[in-house]
């Protein structure tokens, strides 16, 4: 968990992801992915989102521009607002069955 940063009074959210890995696996004791929590990572190609997950930030992974593929857990319920903005390699999102709120903006491409 040493890439994995987390605030002593929020243990549940991750605040940053600090590694170089191209594939990333977020443990399963996180419940959210905290704003800007992989802003402009431009190593990581490949994230796992395990299931517990019930939130994504606002530009959680804003600016990943070697951001390939993700997968989303199935108990994701809100995306913020520029999530995946300028994440020009990412192919596409399933999204989960029981979200409920998916914020303006999620995913933009720059011009």
């Amino acid at each position: 968990m040493k890439d994995f940063e987390f605030n002593d009074y929020e243990r549940d959210t991750l605040r940053r992801y600090t590694g170089r890995d191209t594939d990333v696996i977020v443990p399963d004791c996180f419940r959210k992915i905290g704003d800007y929590a992989f802003d402009d990572n431009s190593c990581v190609e490949t994230i796992v989102l395990y299931e517990g997950i019930r939130e994504v930030g606002e530009n959680a992974f804003c600016g990943c521009r070697s951001l390939k593929e993700i997968c989303l857990s199935f108990s994701i319920l809100h995306i913020g607002s520029s999530a995946f903005e300028n994440c020009r390699n990412l192919r596409g999102i399933i999204l989960p069955p029981e979200l409920t709120a998916i914020e303006n903006s999620t995913y933009t491409q720059p011009r």
